[in-house]
């Protein structure tokens, strides 16, 4: 199983090219909810991909991550459940 997580629409685009699993939540639905109801659901697509040890795949690189955004509080959950971010031959994975 693959994951891609990255800034918007990055994490889509790679997704799609890869045909990896992405957070992906309709638009009228995302923008009826506050942050914290759409984290809530973005850290149980974290915990089901952590429960299947999928390969998680960065599509914006580490340096380009904004403090405060969605994708840096994923890197911040992931890394406090043992993950570690390590460039590859391809890219940036979780």
């Amino acid at each position: 199983m693959i994951v891609v997580i990255g800034h918007y629409p990055d994490y889509l685009d790679l997704g799609a090219a890869l045909d990896a699993i992405v957070f992906d939540l309709p638009q009228d639905r995302f923008a009826a909810m506050d942050n914290e109801a759409i984290w809530l659901e973005n850290r149980a697509f974290l915990d089901a991909a952590i429960k299947q040890s999928a390969r998680i795949i960065l599509a914006t690189p580490p340096d380009l991550v904004r403090p405060g955004s969605f994708l840096a509080r994923e890197l911040a959950y992931l890394m406090e459940r043992g993950y570690r971010v390590s460039g590859t031959a391809t890219g940036w994975e979780v």
